[in-house]
């Protein structure tokens, strides 16, 4: 059983290498007919062992409506071959891009299909570990598509080829062809609930209560080359004054700062995971933050673009190109 394994193990990799040396990296890639393999299937093998029983009862009795029926039903099997190959030519397969998730949720990525001059009909869609997806085009209909892949852990991550197959008309045979498309997701960290906020996280900020804005007055500034003539104070310049303009501020309310520094006890993915549970529920809270990691820090500011930016720099720090687990499996049921 352990050999039989290895032996499969063996056989995935060799597969992948082949069918990654076989279909590079692209953005876009339009299906030509020798990217195209098809097999026959079951029901294939029980319809040849009909046709081989009809021909030895046309043999036996000397039945010409059985041979030509015979005949007639091997012309239909080999039309059926052809369908099923030219359902899938010239399809146009394009990458869109993706939507962020968290470490353990499936990765779901936007594929954009258009079909040829003729229709494409029951085109099953699927990336390895994901659901499948099918799809049927008109003519020259295009459509796009989201699919799931494997869950994937922090850090960016890549789908692996994208696989295409179809059985139309009759399911006698079975047309696939493989897609590698150049897409790669940043998977955030999972938010894992815990911890309290230290004292120095609020500490450093104790003098920052308002900042420039446009609420409220606080004083007039004398004025200098390039601020704003709309908000000179004119009064002052009548008066026989140098002129000033007016200032306003803003509260910022009760701003933190995440630092990793905080919570040295965790191991280094449970810190990311503590730091994205702190990101969201400021958020929630509508309270400014600030995110200090090692390679990089976000100034103090409030906002989705803040928390997008803060989540993206936890999925970024010290992450690689995760390895291809569809690229290692795309061949296992072929």
């Amino acid at each position: 059983m352990l050999f039989a394994r290895r032996l499969k193990g063996l056989y995935r990799e060799q597969r992948a290498r082949w069918v990654a040396r076989r279909h590079p990296e692209v953005e876009q890639q339009r299906i030509d007919k020798r990217r195209i393999y098809i097999l026959p299937t079951a029901a294939c093998a029980g319809f040849v062992l009909l046709l081989l029983v009809m021909l030895l009862l046309a043999i036996n009795y000397e039945n010409n409506l059985i041979y030509g029926l015979t005949f007639l039903l091997v012309s239909v099997l080999l039309v059926s071959m052809v369908h099923t190959h030219n359902n899938l030519r010239d399809t146009l397969v394009t990458a869109r891009g993706y939507e962020p998730v968290y470490a353990g949720e499936k990765t779901r990525y936007r594929v954009h299909i258009c079909a040829p001059e003729h229709p494409v009909v029951g085109l099953n869609l699927t990336y390895s570990g994901g659901q499948v997806s099918v799809l049927t085009l008109a003519a020259a209909e295009d459509a796009t598509v989201e699919l799931a892949a494997a869950p994937g852990e922090r850090g960016q991550h890549s789908p692996g080829t994208l696989k295409l197959s179809a059985r139309y008309p009759m399911g006698l045979f079975r047309a696939w062809s493989y897609v590698n498309l150049k897409q790669l997701a940043w998977i955030y960290p999972k938010p894992e609930p815990g911890g309290v906020l230290p004292p120095s996280s609020a500490e450093a900020d104790a003098a920052l209560t308002e900042v420039v804005g446009n609420e409220e007055f606080s004083g007039l500034e004398e004025y200098q080359p390039g601020m704003p003539l709309g908000r000179a104070a004119w009064g002052t310049l009548a008066r026989g004054l140098p002129l000033q303009v007016k200032e306003f501020t803003e509260p910022v309310g009760d701003s933190r700062w995440l630092r990793w520094s905080f919570w040295p006890e965790l191991g280094k993915e449970e810190r990311f995971s503590r730091l994205c549970y702190w990101v969201l529920r400021l958020e929630r809270e509508n309270r400014p933050f600030g995110l200090e990691l090692p390679s990089k820090t976000l100034p103090m500011a409030s906002g989705r673009a803040q928390v997008q930016a803060a989540l993206l720099a936890l999925a970024q720090e010290g992450s690689e190109i995760r390895a291809r687990r569809g690229d290692r499996d795309s061949g296992a049921d072929e």
